[in-house]
């Protein structure tokens, strides 16, 4: 299901050129019930701005049954297999009522892989993801050199694992994030800056050895369930590009309009 055009758009006519769908297109919706995915526009006097609408996600715990469908509140991309090397931009704001005393993390971005499965392959965890765990803020990611990814009764055998701690959420106020991400199994580098604080990681294995590409997620999963009642979570100002090797943070901006997109948030 494709989410409407007043729901979710990317500005970056280069990422709409790339998949060949319009912008309002370009996010698919997973999301099993009708409370899970919303828009609340901002009103500037009389007018309402679309534009700059604020994307909520819900999640209810009398909703969760253990099935995957029921595990999240989320939003899609197609895959994006020439996107090796990417710039990701976003706000969110987490109530402090729907994380705080939850003793269940939580998955509020990811990247997942898709499977080559000609070969036999299947879904696997996410290649990289943003978790939150008791408060704080950690970057996940993983690696699979092999054609296809192995596994034995304990699970998937990947190359490689790493965390990169990112320090405290800020509740109840939006935070800002920045992301730089080379997808290489052996070579790769994370970038990433919270708030204006950066955290990185030099020759990490990130990504699998898929013909298909990742695709990014955003939102709430939840899949071990949670001790609360009710977890939500919002999102706005969502852009994405390409990169080159070299590439700053102000060249990823200059996508967005010259810069101006990024430098207005206090990136550069």
């Amino acid at each position: 299901m494709v989410l409407a055009a007043s729901v979710l758009t990317i500005s970056h006519s280069g990422y709409v050129y790339a998949t060949g769908l319009p912008a309002t297109a370009a996010w698919l919706r997973e999301a099993p019930y009708p409370y899970s995915v919303r828009a609340e526009p901002r009103v500037s006097g009389e007018h309402i701005r679309p534009e700059s609408a604020e994307y909520v996600f819900e999640w209810r715990r009398d909703g969760w049954d253990g099935r995957r469908a029921t595990k999240g509140a989320e939003i899609k991309t197609r895959p994006m297999p020439w996107m090796t090397e990417q710039w990701l931009s976003f706000e969110f704001f987490a109530p402090r009522s729907s994380f705080e005393g939850d003793s269940k993390f939580t998955i509020i971005m990811q990247y997942h892989s898709v499977p080559d499965v000609d070969l036999g392959e299947k879904w696997r965890n996410p290649v990289s993801s943003l978790v939150v765990r008791n408060g704080l803020l950690q970057y996940d990611f993983r690696s699979s050199e092999e054609r296809v990814t192995p596994e034995d009764s304990s699970g998937f055998l990947y190359t490689s694992k790493g965390t990169l701690r990112l320090g405290s959420v800020r509740f109840d106020s939006w935070n800002r994030v920045v992301m730089y991400q080379r997808f290489d199994p052996r070579a790769g580098k994370i970038r990433i800056w919270i708030n204006g604080i950066l955290h990185e990681r030099e020759n990490a294995g990130i990504g699998f050895n898929d013909r298909h590409g990742r695709f990014l997620k955003l939102g709430l999963y939840v899949p071990q369930g949670s001790d609360l009642e009710r977890k939500e979570i919002r999102f706005r100002n969502v852009l994405i590009c390409p990169a080159a090797r070299g590439d700053e943070i102000d060249a990823c901006g200059r996508w967005f309009r010259g810069g101006r997109a990024l430098r207005r948030q206090g990136y550069s």
